[in-house]
């Protein structure tokens, strides 16, 4: 009882690798291959643009990535998440809480960038899975 009622949100951070924007090309994505991801209809309407795939050249030393960014995991601890974690509830139950009372998740927040430009569907799975 004494960590919930000091804690205000939880966070959790990965570093994705960044897209080479000098080699960077378009990449068509199957619609079932982004629903399985958790895409939503809502989330195509914020995207900023096209997903792309990593090709690699001289300036990223043929990676196809340049540097890296952070991908976020904001859990706010409500109420009703902190009476779960009282009750020692199963942290599949605690998550599940959490994203109704507006949790942004990891994978949600990689395929925001992901759709923004910034890496691929396929860094995206190898750091958030």
């Amino acid at each position: 009882m004494l960590a919930t009622s000091a804690l205000q949100c939880i966070v959790a951070q990965r570093l994705a690798r960044r897209l080479c924007n000098r080699c960077k090309v378009e990449a068509k994505v199957r619609p079932d291959v982004l629903a399985r991801l958790g895409w939503t209809d809502a989330d195509q309407q914020m995207a900023d643009g096209p997903f792309f795939s990593a090709v690699g050249c001289s300036a990223c030393g043929g990676s196809g990535y340049v540097g890296r960014f952070a991908m976020y995991e904001v859990m706010p601890v409500t109420d009703k998440v902190a009476d779960a974690i009282t009750e020692w509830a199963p942290p599949a139950e605690i998550e599940a809480i959490a994203v109704k009372e507006g949790m942004s998740t990891l994978m949600r927040d990689g395929l925001l960038k992901a759709a923004a430009g910034l890496t691929t569907l396929e860094e995206l799975h190898r750091v958030a899975s």
